[in-house]
């Protein structure tokens, strides 16, 4: 499989101008942070990093714990027939919804972000749909 990771190539993607617009809020604030130089929240050290580790502990769940159940869950969704039948966008919406529901059974249920980013992955594709001619 061709590997077309890194520069952005219209080729691949001719309706997507501007491939920011399609990230989600969390990318883009990750996006404005990395260009100001303010990512790690402490000047760049290696504390941000562990402050940003512990913090994303309370909120999502253990690392390990966490990402094995995000990937049991995601697993499953290829044993399903219509799987293979999906455009890249649904399959992309369903795997970052499967890590927040992942992120819920192993972290914080409570934390608003979660769920308010899986309305917004599903309402991704329901745009989509919707452009759809009939």
């Amino acid at each position: 499989m061709a590997s077309h990771m890194g520069k952005f190539d219209s080729t691949y993607f001719p309706d997507l101008t501007d491939p920011l617009r399609q990230w989600g809020r969390d990318d883009l604030s990750i996006h404005r942070r990395l260009k100001e130089g303010h990512l790690l929240d402490s000047g760049g050290n290696s504390h941000g990093v562990s402050n940003l580790l512990t913090q994303r502990g309370t909120t999502h769940g253990k690392w390990t714990i966490q990402s094995e159940g995000a990937q049991r869950i995601k697993a499953a969704f290829e044993e399903c027939p219509n799987w293979v039948g999906l455009k890249p966008s649904q399959k992309e919406a369903l795997q970052s919804i499967a890590t927040k529901i992942s992120r819920i059974l192993h972290g914080n249920p409570d934390e608003r972000d979660h769920w308010a980013d899986i309305a917004g992955y599903a309402d991704l594709i329901v745009a989509e749909i919707n452009t759809i001619p009939r």
